[in-house]
């Protein structure tokens, strides 16, 4: 056993954090340059929709929400779109992971809707750093990205809800959270 684990650190956290230490220490890299290349508004940004969506499910607000929303995997697809669009993909399925957690057997199905719903930035120019780099050279509108987004938003809403209908007799998703 090491000390990390010991003390209950992750051990790949240790391994990770102690590879940094000698890199900084043998002078293979720059701790200046290393907070150069930090995006600290973009860090900072995504560490509070980590901290709200840690404040939702530990205070309860995560379960209260779940309680007025319908139990429907579209809805839940849908809202998390919606965040996704205008917030941020990430902090959108940060605030609706709890909430996927509170649905009725199987959750994990819910938390794959949740993942699948917020990769779909397509709605807006301004939701992914992706469509910023096209909107420009393309000679895009808001318009454009509204119509093709939407067609693929519907897209990626019936292949999630294909996957999550058919049979899963062996797979995690069975209820049981194991296969078989």
């Amino acid at each position: 056993m090491t000390l990390a684990s010991l003390l209950g650190v992750n051990i790949a956290l240790a391994f990770l954090t102690g590879g940094v230490i000698i890199l900084m220490l043998s002078g293979a890299v720059n701790y200046r340059r290393i907070y150069q290349y930090i995006d600290w508004s973009v860090l900072v940004f995504i560490a509070s929709f980590l901290s709200l969506g840690y404040a939702m499910s530990s205070s309860g607000l995560s379960t209260v929400i779940a309680s007025v929303l319908p139990k429907s995997l579209i809805v839940l697809f849908l809202i998390t779109a919606i965040i996704a669009n205008f917030v941020n993909n990430v902090s959108a399925a940060t605030i609706m992971t709890p909430i996927a957690l509170t649905y009725p057997n199987p959750p994990l199905l819910a938390v794959t809707v949740v993942a699948m719903a917020s990769t779909t930035t397509f709605l807006t120019p301004f939701s992914h750093p992706a469509n910023l780099l096209v909107y420009n050279p393309g000679n895009y509108r808001p318009r454009d990205y509204l119509i093709m987004g939407t067609i693929l938003l519907v897209l990626t809403l019936v292949i999630t809800l294909l996957f999550t209908t058919l049979p899963r007799e062996n797979t995690p998703f069975n209820g049981t959270g194991t296969c078989g």
